[in-house]
Order: C-alpha cells, then structure tokens, then sequence
C-alpha cells in the first residue's frame, strides 16, 4: 500500500478505517482502538467512508481502496429504500433502527454517490449512479442547510440535477441574504457543525449553473 506524505504532515494511514470495516460496513464508534460493534453502523460514516476512499483511490489507484469502495457502496445500496429514502441507523444484526434517515445522511450519501459515480471502474459507478437515479426524486424536499450544500457538491459531480440545484441554490441565497451583515457573512446566526461544506456548496452552484452570485456568496 502507497501513501501520501505531504510536507510537514504524518503519512496518512488507513489502519484505523480498516479496523472499523468489515464485510458490511464501516462500525459506527470504537472503544478505544476496538470497534464497538453494539453501535452498529451509519449511512453517514459508510458515506464518509465512501468519499475519503474513492478520492485515495483516485490519487494512487491501489486495487485494495475499490474493495473498501465496494464495501461501503454496498452498505448504501443495503439502506436504500424502494422509495428512494434512506435509512440511517443498522444494528450490528443488519437490522434497520429507524423508519428513514436525516436529510443529513441522505446528502452525505448524494455526495459520495455522485463522486464515485464520477470517477470509478465502471462496475462501482453503474451502482452509484443507479443509487443516485433513485435518490433524485427527493432532492427538492431536502430543507437542511447543511444537507442541501452536499447536495448542490455532489451535482457537480452528477449533473442530471440543474433544475433542483438552481431551486435548492435560490433557497440557500436566501437564507444568506436574512442572515448575513457587513461583519458576519453567513447563512445562520451562529456556527454549527460542517461548516465548510456550506461556502462548497454556493461554489458548487456556481459550477453547475454558471451564476455569479453564488459564487459570491460563497466566498
């Protein structure tokens, strides 16, 4: 296994990620370096999981990356309703622990998805493109802040979406021109969590719909 070493950082190293993955998924928590297996498994972190592998695997092209890819892949497609929502939560059993996921989960799986889509062997990005067909029906009636920014990411990566992402994008303007002052340039009244993937998102429109504004905003 090759890895990356970037000046004046650690090699990185996939040792702990491989610890946590078995043949399902990846385990949610650990204790310590174990993997708690009574915290069952998440479509977030599998999405996580999904995005951080595939990208390796598109930097040094190592066969082992695609069977973790793979993996996790698998684990979406296990979670993925007929309806085109998402579960979130899965007991070590396999067993589904709510009715459907957060729109959170689901825009982190859109990303991942869309990403690997755009970028694997042709057997992994059949999957992920078939997962995304289903998921797209939803996208308009996401309404997390958040959840919509990984939306609007993932698009650059799958493009059968302009009309939801000019939608989803005017809402997100929206929210920024409420909220932001000449010194406070956001969407909320306070910083949360992710914060990052909400300026991504604006520049993401702005890839996808060529709009100045969102590009703007999202500087």
């Amino acid at each position: 296994m090759n890895y990356i070493c970037i000046k004046g950082y650690p090699e990185l190293s996939l040792t702990h990620l491989k610890r946590l993955t078995d043949c399902f998924g990846i385990i949610q928590h650990s204790k310590y370096g174990i993997p708690d297996k009574r915290t069952g498994y998440t479509t977030d972190d599998n999405a996580r999981a999904l995005l951080v592998i595939t990208k390796y695997w598109n930097i040094i092209r190592e066969e082992e990356l695609l069977e973790l890819a793979r993996i996790y892949l698998g684990f979406i497609w296990y979670v993925l309703k007929d309806d085109g929502w998402l579960h979130n939560f899965v007991s070590y059993e396999r067993v589904f622990l709510d009715d459907i996921g957060s729109e959170d989960s689901f825009g982190r799986a859109f990303l991942a998805c869309a990403y690997t889509y755009n970028v694997a062997p042709t057997d992994i990005s059949l999957c992920a493109k078939e997962i995304l067909d289903r998921m797209k029906i939803h996208m308009k009636e996401i309404k997390s802040p958040r959840a919509v920014s990984f939306l609007l990411a993932g698009s650059t990566f799958y493009r059968d979406t302009v009309e939801t992402v000019s939608y989803q994008a005017e809402r997100m303007l929206e929210l920024y021109r409420k909220s932001a002052r000449d010194d406070w340039k956001w969407i909320e009244p306070y910083l949360a969590y992710d914060n990052g993937i909400i300026p991504a998102g604006f520049l993401s429109a702005y890839l996808v719909l060529k709009d100045t504004r969102y590009l703007e905003a999202g500087l």
